[in-house]
């Protein structure tokens, strides 16, 4: 053989059946077209040219097409799972204000990422959920605009849950709040549309029952900003007041567990390598250490591990000493 022949040695199995059916399959077609059904040559020829073109078609499809007849092997092309967001490198740097703290608490991962405060009653989560799933805690939150209409991503989950429609009745009786603000409405029927999954023959009595005890009573509507790179350090002060509106709003209002998603982190523009994760642990060190006794939980969340879910996860490993 030629410097540039491939040894069938080392053929991948798919390339060996590929070849030997090539050579079979026509020989079989003219056969059994001659003697059993007596068909005729130029129609038997024409089977046979298929076949032969049929075990080729199999032999790229498994194993494709070398560009280089140089190579060993024949190449295999391999069908990889979709891959997570990676933490960019290139991240635009915020001001040491808006940096987490380290220390200060401790971290365990599991059943999913939380801190412990030292010194405080808050607990930090950090969890892959629906936003309206979140039936466990007191208060939700919503990553509004300002106009507090209810339209896609967060906004829109709490807008299908809420089947009474109350909540964007109350948003539209507030009329809108400022970028950097938060307010609050209640959680119209989105508990009762979490239950009734599970409990589609439930009675009204039992429907009574539930909305009695569940927690899930309110909606904080949250006004981040729309980034802008021109005016990043406006951008990251007005991300951070929102974040410390929320807390401080359910302080106010009694509210002692709320779960949050990563404000303006979607068509707001305000990504993780803009540093928007970093602002919003920072937020909630701040407010934790200056009302140590307001909150019970503090839950991020994120239906999946988008950048600013893993930048917050990073950003916790680096902040905490690890327990597990």
């Amino acid at each position: 053989m030629g410097s540039n022949s491939i040894s069938p040695t080392s053929w991948s199995t798919e390339a060996k059946v590929g070849g030997a059916l090539t050579f079979v399959l026509p020989v079989a077609t003219v056969l059994f077209g001659h003697f059993t059904l007596r068909a005729k040559p130029s129609a038997i020829a024409s089977a046979a040219a298929l076949a032969a073109v049929l075990p080729a078609c199999y032999t790229y499809a498994k194993v494709g097409i070398p560009k280089d007849l140089s190579q060993k092997t024949p190449p295999h092309h391999s069908s990889h799972p979709t891959k997570k967001p990676t933490l960019n490198p290139k991240e635009t740097p915020v001001s040491e204000k808006y940096l987490p703290q380290k220390g200060g608490g401790t971290l365990t991962k599991t059943p999913c990422y939380t801190v412990k405060f030292t010194d405080s009653s808050t607990v930090l989560e950090l969890k892959i959920q629906d936003i309206v799933a979140n039936i466990d805690v007191e208060a939700i939150v919503n990553a509004a605009n300002a106009q507090l209409q209810l339209g896609g991503g967060v906004a829109g989950a709490i807008k299908k849950a809420d089947k009474s429609g109350n909540v964007q009745k109350e948003c539209n009786n507030i009329g809108g709040t400022p970028t950097g603000t938060a307010v609050l409405t209640s959680a119209g029927s989105i508990s009762l549309t979490e239950f009734m999954k599970n409990h589609s023959k439930a009675t009204e009595k039992d429907k009574k029952e539930y909305l009695d005890k569940t927690p899930l009573k309110h909606v904080i509507h949250a006004v981040g900003p729309v980034y802008s790179p021109s005016q990043h350090e406006e951008s990251c002060r007005l991300l951070y007041e929102a974040y410390t509106a929320t807390f401080t709003l359910a302080k106010e209002k009694g509210i002692r567990s709320l779960a949050i998603p990563f404000l303006s982190a979607d068509i707001f523009g305000f990504y993780a390598d803009k540093g928007s994760s970093k602002i919003a642990l920072r937020a909630a060190q701040d407010f934790v250490q200056k009302n140590p006794k307001a909150l019970d939980l503090i839950r991020f969340v994120s239906l999946q591990e988008t950048q600013p879910y893993l930048t917050f996860q990073n950003e916790l490993e680096v902040a905490y000493e690890k327990i597990n």
